[in-house]
């Protein structure tokens, strides 16, 4: 069974999670499938450490921007990529390839935390 909830937390496994709109949960992707490749034309990826303090108080926004904003993000994919910390703890492979994924792509250059 995947991993559902409405909030990541601390005890929440590293992974990818996508959004499921209909029982508005976060849902833990298979970790043997290939690294995420959003199905939707476009979409937010919200990438979160667990020990981050400052992750910890963007939750704050994060999570109620989702739940109030569901009906303008319909057509939107949302995923939250998780790890414990992306450069030294990370205990998903398959979380841990989409952030070096984006660093490759350079698709980080306009954020210093990720370079």
């Amino acid at each position: 069974m995947k991993a559902r909830t409405g909030k990541l937390d601390y005890s929440s496994p590293n992974g990818v999670y996508a959004y499921d709109k209909a029982s508005r949960a976060w849902v833990l992707l298979n970790e043997e499938a290939s690294p995420l490749t959003p199905k939707e034309r476009v979409s937010v990826i919200y990438f979160d450490n667990s020990l981050c303090p400052v992750c910890r108080r963007y939750d704050e926004v994060w999570y109620p921007f989702i739940d109030s904003n569901l009906d303008a993000l319909k057509d939107f994919g949302l995923y939250i990529v998780y790890c414990n910390w992306f450069t030294q703890d990370c205990t998903s492979l398959k979380a841990s390839l989409d952030i070096h994924r984006v660093r490759r792509q350079g698709l980080a250059d306009n954020c210093p935390r990720i370079k």
